[in-house]
């Protein structure tokens, strides 16, 4: 009914969570009323299958490509090298949030198509049910320039390089156990 009137484009924040069933066949379905989000600033895709949307960008999200600031991707799967590639294709994204699901696979493919880089000035937020490979952060072609990270079930000694690429501009950095023992 929003789309039909119109409201769409005031939009500031898009929250898609429909589980793993979030895949583009789905969203063909509105997706003139979804080009309509023209100003978001703010996107959180829950259970996203970066696999399933990457190859047609253009088609789903390039709408939001020019206005998105914030980025959060909770139980995001995919390679590190597709997650890298979908992150850069938001050019003023200062803002990065990422669950790592079980299906998260590792490794960063040799051709990565990087458009932009973004300025990445905000916060990252890093989460995994199991220590999660971050190192792909480290290739953003700009560098890293969080002011504030939040980390959590993510390998000591890639969090580490992470610290020392963002050592300029850290702020504040909040690290969130996954259990209550915290060594």
């Amino acid at each position: 009914m929003a789309g039909k009137r119109g409201l769409l484009g005031y939009a500031r924040e898009v929250d898609i969570d429909i589980g793993h069933s979030f895949v583009p066949e789905t969203l063909d379905a509105c997706l003139l009323h979804f080009h309509s989000f023209t100003l978001v600033h703010t996107l959180k895709i829950g259970g996203f299958n970066i696999s399933r949307f990457l190859p047609a960008f253009g088609r789903y999200f390039a709408q939001f490509a020019p206005t998105l600031r914030s980025l959060h991707l909770p139980y995001v799967m995919g390679s590190a090298h597709e997650l890298l590639e979908f992150v850069c294709k938001f050019s003023r994204l200062d803002d990065l949030s990422f669950t790592s699901s079980s299906s998260h696979r590792v490794g960063v493919h040799p051709r990565l198509s990087l458009e932009h880089s973004p300025p990445l000035r905000g916060t990252l937020v890093l989460r995994g049910l199991a220590s999660i490979p971050v190192q792909f952060l480290l290739k953003i072609p700009g560098g890293l320039h969080f002011r504030s990270i939040i980390a959590g079930g993510v390998d000591k000694a890639e969090l580490d390089r992470i610290l020392a690429a963002c050592s300029s501009d850290l702020e504040t950095l909040s690290l969130r156990s996954r259990s209550r023992e915290f060594t």
